[in-house]
């Protein structure tokens, strides 16, 4: 198991006489003495003991799996708050309706289908795909979209939002706090968030010009040369 802060743990599989079989214990630099940190996997993940770890952190790839690795994935790993999967093709995500913490989601692969997932608590989603069916999560704040095509239920929390890979109707995106698009869709777009990003390669002129278009006057004249 390997947390966002780098800290890695193990499941000991082979304890000896006085442990206990799926204990997680913390490997030291010197080998020993291990650090015993919980009797399981999920008293672990469920300790107030430590609260400044955001939860399990898990990324697969479809590709080294032979069988449906949502499904796996899901039943193995009940736990996760963080998860990516990818490459999965064309995938039904609806097994991972199961994962009652996952706060973050990253997925990518061919037409995903996300609907089975409206009732979890998920805070970010991050979906690349040919086609994908995005739910409406009442809890959602950030969302990453890189689609042929894709509308955009009614996502009430929705703070940070990135449509710059995706083909989507821009005049009638939600107001969100910081917005990401291309050059196109903000020549389409009437939201004016607190904080904007550009994507795509621009003119340093042309990235001033839509800064203006955003009511941003920035100063034109540059210098340049060597101390």
């Amino acid at each position: 198991m390997r947390y966002p802060a780098g800290v890695t743990l193990c499941v000991d599989l082979a304890p000896g006489p006085r442990g206990r079989v799926g204990q997680v214990i913390q490997p030291s630099l010197n080998s020993y003495p291990l650090e015993l940190l919980a009797e399981s996997v999920t008293a672990w993940h469920r300790s107030p003991e430590r609260p400044d770890l955001p939860g399990m952190m898990l990324h697969f790839s479809a590709e080294d799996y032979d069988q449906d690795a949502v499904a796996d994935v899901a039943a193995r790993f009940p736990t996760l708050r963080e998860l990516g999967l990818y490459d999965l093709g064309d995938a039904d995500l609806a097994p991972l309706a199961r994962l009652a913490d996952l706060r973050d989601l990253k997925v990518s692969g061919g037409h995903l289908r996300l609907n089975g997932l409206a009732d979890l608590p998920l805070e970010r989603l991050h979906v690349t795909a040919t086609e994908a069916d995005i739910p409406a999560l009442e809890r959602l704040t950030s969302l990453t979209v890189s689609v042929a095509r894709v509308d955009l239920p009614k996502l009430p929390k929705l703070r940070v939002l990135d449509v710059s890979g995706a083909d989507v109707d821009v005049e009638s995106l939600p107001q969100v706090d910081h917005l990401t698009l291309n050059a196109e869709q903000w020549r389409r777009c009437t939201v004016r968030p607190a904080a904007a990003t550009l994507v795509g390669e621009r003119s340093l002129a042309q990235a001033l010009d839509w800064a203006e278009s955003l009511g941003l006057v920035l100063p034109r004249r540059l210098v340049s040369g060597r101390p």
